[in-house]
């Protein structure tokens, strides 16, 4: 049996004596709770920015943020945010991101000569 198993007894086993060896000691031991959905921080929001062409240079609110394709998302705060994008070979481009607490999202922008 592994030992896992035998873990998962330790509670039964521990009220077991307390009733018949002794005074009477309640002992409660949860178990950890795993949830599939990640824990958001309240007031964060999460973007992944994409360009085509790609390899473009992103900023947000005029802090250099990375490069395209951008792997994973990045959490930002809640709010509005100015995205100004430039690759080498096209004419910059400035967004305005309105984002909201929780929200998820992947902006692409298309860059033209």
């Amino acid at each position: 049996m592994p030992i896992i198993q035998y873990m998962r007894l330790l509670p039964l086993l521990l009220l077991f004596l307390a009733g018949c060896c002794g005074p009477r000691i309640v002992i409660i031991i949860a178990e950890p709770q795993h949830s599939s959905e990640p824990k958001i921080p309240a007031g964060i929001a999460f973007l992944k920015v994409r360009s085509s062409p790609p390899f473009a240079t992103y900023w947000l609110n005029s802090s250099e943020a990375g490069e395209t394709p951008s792997h994973g998302y990045i959490p930002v705060p809640a709010g509005s945010h100015l995205l100004q994008i430039a690759h080498r070979q096209f004419p910059p481009k400035d967004t305005i991101l309105v984002l909201r607490p929780g929200e998820v999202r992947e902006v692409k922008l298309q860059l033209l000569p």
